[in-house]
């Protein structure tokens, strides 16, 4: 590890003879400024770091916390919950909810959530199985899509995939090959900014496919969390689901 690097640069750095050194190597240097940068080295790893909090571009947030499970910081939106259950998230991330493929939760239908110029969708997403992890032809982690309507992100075999109904009178998508860890959270993200949608996998853009239009609403569609319309259930836990209406930068 890291320390181990440290001790060892140190102990090179020491001539056997005993004699001055005229310039010591920068390896222990600089590597001692990583140490004193973040010393909880396990959360370089995690994204996001911590929690989001609530900001002038947020639409929804949810952190379901024990407290307050199914309420939005940034609205006041509440969330109906239909058989998910509760489970520990990440260290300082309190509680994630868990699905079974036929679980979901609902938000009804709220002016704020017809975004439509520039599109953040985000979670903190732990499949129960490496293979298949849902119930259908995928695994819906949060969507407002009915036919040749709203926004989506979701998983399937091998890969996730976002996506959104623009005013081109095409459903836009981008996807990209990634097998979800079952031992940790994984940070998804798809972006919409107006001129191309994105997809980000740990906060690192994974794909991307030039799009130009506005987001098209036709109903008063829910948005859901771990089921969508066509029952394609998500099987696993979801956190920190976000929803903003601005393309934010990872």
């Amino acid at each position: 590890d890291l320390q181990k690097l440290v001790d060892n640069s140190a102990n090179m750095a020491e001539p056997s003879d005993g004699g001055a050194i005229e310039e010591m190597p920068r390896i222990a240097e600089v590597t001692a400024e990583i140490l004193a940068k973040d010393s909880a080295l396990e959360d370089l790893v995690v994204t996001p770091i911590k929690p989001y909090t609530k900001d002038e571009n947020c639409v929804v947030l949810f952190h379901f916390d024990a407290s307050a499970p199914f309420e939005d910081e940034c609205n006041s939106l509440k969330l109906n919950n239909y058989n998910t259950s509760e489970v520990g998230s990440l260290s300082g991330f309190g509680s994630a909810r868990v699905f079974d493929g036929k679980a979901y939760l609902e938000l009804p239908d709220s002016i704020v959530l017809k975004v439509k110029k520039e599109l953040t969708l985000e979670a903190l997403v732990k499949p129960q199985l490496s293979s298949q992890s849902y119930v259908g032809k995928s695994g819906t982690i949060v969507t407002k899509e009915d036919f040749y309507e709203g926004y989506f992100l979701k998983v399937e075999e091998g890969k996730v995939v976002g996506g959104a109904m623009l005013s081109d009178g095409k459903i836009h998508t981008v996807s990209s090959a990634y097998v979800l860890p079952t031992n940790m959270f994984t940070h998804l993200a798809l972006t919409y900014d107006g001129a191309k949608m994105k997809l980000y996998v740990e906060r690192k853009l994974a794909a991307e496919q030039e799009a130009q239009g506005t987001i098209v609403y036709k109903t008063n569609k829910s948005v859901f969390l771990g089921l969508n319309a066509y029952e394609n259930g998500f099987k696993g836990a979801i956190d920190e689901v976000r929803i903003s209406d601005v393309a934010r930068e990872f």
